[in-house]
């Protein structure tokens, strides 16, 4: 790659960057319906910067998530305060836009009866796996139903707040332990009648 080239996408890649804060910051601020539609625009932008940032540092998800933080930690106004919420709003971006990957061939090979039977039930949804949502982890979010699924088996003691985080961004959050149902049937027809109950 030319020197010419590198200072090209340099260049994009802060103008990203900077566009991906005014996002961030705008999505704080917006209604539901606002907020969705700017959030698909952070993701598009966070997928655009990680493509540009390949050239620089191969595909390693890992890499490229740190790179994109410390870029935005990098650019953002030191006389700016910023939303409350700004890092948790970018992380969630990170967060659905690197999974994506991930989600697509988990979607075509599930790894557990749980996973199985979220595709049985919502064959064409995106499934995103272990989802870090405003500080809490999910072990599998479906966003274009605002439903949450998490192993009970597994779920470690921060319950109450999990509760508080999805209730206050209206997602549905279901438990389900895997090992008192027999197969990924039994447990899609238990997370039918769970969704039944809470509607």
């Amino acid at each position: 790659m030319l020197p010419t080239d590198d200072n090209m996408i340099g260049k994009q890649i802060v103008t990203k960057i900077d566009a991906l804060i005014d996002v961030i910051t705008s999505v704080s601020l917006q209604n539901r319906e606002s907020r969705d539609e700017l959030f698909r625009q952070g993701c598009d932008l966070v997928r655009d910067v990680s493509v540009l940032l390949e050239k620089f540092l191969g595909t390693s998800e890992y890499y490229i998530k740190q790179a994109i933080q410390e870029l935005v930690k990098q650019r953002l106004p030191d006389n700016e305060s910023l939303v409350e919420d700004f890092f948790d709003i970018l992380e969630e971006m990170l967060s659905f836009t690197t999974h994506r990957s991930a989600e697509s061939s988990s979607l075509t090979a599930p790894r557990d009866d749980l996973q199985r039977a979220l595709s049985f039930l919502f064959p064409n949804a995106k499934i995103i796996r272990n989802c870090r949502f405003r500080g809490v982890d999910l072990e599998y979010y479906i966003p274009s139903c605002k439903l949450a699924v998490v192993n009970a088996a597994k779920e470690k003691s921060v319950q109450a707040r999990k509760d508080y985080i999805c209730q206050s961004h209206g997602i549905q959050l279901v438990r389900v332990d895997p090992q008192k149902l027999t197969g990924y049937r039994e447990i899609a027809r238990y997370i039918k009648r769970e969704l039944r109950h809470s509607s």
